[in-house]
């Protein structure tokens, strides 16, 4: 999204959803959800300069915290609430899950920076603390090292254990012919339709 000029500023677990087994893309992992999304660049390719005084965007659970500021958001901001979602899914929680108050959720954010780093980071790969120093590092016109990221998230995969080759949970052992067949049959009704 961000090679092509657009921000998300909406990166949540259920903006995502896996390609289907019958397209052989059950491994790529899709982006949806562009109700939010903003073109950062402009025509000549420069980044956007950032607006003052903004209003909210994204969800609380996983803003970031120059959304919590209320300025504007960069490709910076969209990593770190992927970096918020990742830390969930791994660990099944975040520290600030239950907080529905703003502020006190931009609160354990920040702790999370701090004295809170170990409890936030507790029982992911010691690799995510690199990166959160890496996105903690970006301001809002950085070009964040995505290679890097994704080396380091290809180390913590490695030591792990974890093959890109195995099944994954979604991947179910079903026939494609069920949903080929429905699809067929939707397609032949509507060319029917559309020739009465």
């Amino acid at each position: 999204l961000h090679k092509i000029g657009y921000l998300s500023r909406d990166i949540k677990p259920g903006n995502f959803a896996p390609g289907h087994k019958c397209n052989k893309q059950s491994k790529i992992i899709f982006l949806y959800d562009f109700g939010l999304a903003r073109k950062y660049l402009d025509k000549s390719g420069n980044v956007i300069p950032a607006r003052k005084d903004i209003g909210w965007r994204g969800t609380t659970r996983y803003g970031s915290l120059t959304a919590h500021m209320r300025q504007d958001l960069g490709r910076r901001d969209d990593l770190e609430s992927w970096f918020y979602m990742t830390v969930e899914m791994t660990r099944g929680t975040l520290p600030w899950r239950l907080v529905t108050d703003r502020a006190a959720v931009q609160a354990a954010k920040q702790a999370a920076r701090a004295a809170g780093r170990i409890q936030f980071l507790f029982e992911t790969p010691k690799q995510f603390d690199q990166i959160l120093t890496m996105v903690d590092s970006y301001v809002f016109d950085s070009v964040p090292d995505y290679d890097k990221i994704y080396k380091i998230l290809d180390e913590a995969r490695e030591e792990k254990g974890i093959r890109m080759t195995e099944h994954w949970d979604w991947e179910e052992e079903t026939s494609c012919s069920i949903t080929t067949n429905t699809m067929n049959s939707l397609s032949e009704h509507d060319i029917k339709a559309k020739k009465d």
